[in-house]
């Protein structure tokens, strides 16, 4: 069953990640004006017993495209999380230039490599 939760900015600044909230406000502060686009943040199970997580940026003009657009996959680093991946890289920036949709998985800490999704 997924979940699918916008984030508008900069209403909300509170972010839940693992059962914990986290408090965006200062990247907010800092990166909302300039971001164009929406950000998104999906949680799905696709396979039974698994709970996958990502955040999409889709760029305003994604809605009046006509044409395929590229789609990045930017996965964050070992003790990153998906969050810290979008904020601490300027891919927004990229996706607004270029039309490109930007997906940051987060990727487990079992010690499995697999992303689900």
């Amino acid at each position: 069953m997924a979940e699918n939760v916008l984030f508008p900015r900069p209403a909300s600044t509170l972010m839940e990640v693992s059962d914990k909230k986290l408090d965006l406000s200062d990247y907010y502060a800092e990166i909302a004006p300039r971001m164009g686009g929406k950000l998104l943040a999906f949680r799905e199970s696709i396979l039974e017993g698994r709970t996958d997580h990502w955040l999409e940026y889709v760029p305003d003009a994604y809605n009046k495209a006509q044409t395929a657009v590229p789609l990045v996959i930017s996965v964050h680093g070992g003790g990153q999380k998906d969050y810290c991946q979008f904020y601490e890289t300027s891919w927004y920036r990229i996706a607004e230039r270029t039309g490109a949709i930007i997906v940051c998985p987060q990727m487990p800490q079992d010690g499995m490599a697999v992303f689900t999704a």
